[in-house]
């Protein structure tokens, strides 16, 4: 019975602390996908990449429970890059599409 009050506890603790890098991982891959699918154009591509990546270090960084100097210092390191990545990579594929969209409706148009 002992055994459960102990074990318990440890494994929730363990699945709540590994639910945000799993929530960053699957935003990743959703962005990979996206990439995938866009990979006509080579720009966007690469900025839907940078931006999942983004996503995924700014999830797996954003770890509350570090008291360690030396990992909140790394921590610290890898959520400012993360910081930049990720809105850089949506504002920039972003900005691609809004010069794409004539040329797409131009070519529907042609159809």
């Amino acid at each position: 019975m002992k055994d459960n009050l102990v074990t318990i506890p440890i494994i929730l603790g363990a699945l709540l602390s590994f639910s945000k890098p799993i929530g960053g991982l699957v935003f990743m891959i959703v962005f990979w996908k996206i990439a995938k699918v866009v990979r006509y154009e080579i720009n966007i591509r690469t900025y839907m990449i940078i931006s999942g990546w983004g996503i995924f270090l700014i999830f797996s960084a954003n770890q509350a429970s570090v008291q360690v100097l030396h990992f909140g210092l790394a921590t610290v390191t890898v959520l400012s890059t993360a910081v930049y990545l990720m809105p850089l990579g949506i504002y920039d594929s972003a900005s691609l599409f809004q010069q794409i969209i004539p040329y797409v409706r131009l070519y529907m148009k042609m159809q």
